[in-house]
């Protein structure tokens, strides 16, 4: 709950600069779906250069 909180009032400008600084030099995620969709994405492009399509099977697990 109080991480999300961080990321609503980030979003809507409330929290304090002095607090978005702190976290940030943490290396905070502020935007968890951008992250895990440049993750996935990042995944499909090497699986379309190993298999040479984006037909990828439902039960496919790729190794990090």
């Amino acid at each position: 709950f109080w991480v999300s909180r961080q990321r609503r009032e980030h979003f809507e400008g409330t929290l304090s600069e002095e607090r978005t600084q702190r976290l940030d030099k943490l290396g905070f995620v502020w935007d968890p779906l951008t992250v895990e969709w440049d993750d996935k994405f990042g995944r499909l492009v090497r699986f379309n250069e190993e298999h040479g399509d984006c037909f990828v099977p439902a039960a496919f697990e790729m190794e990090d």
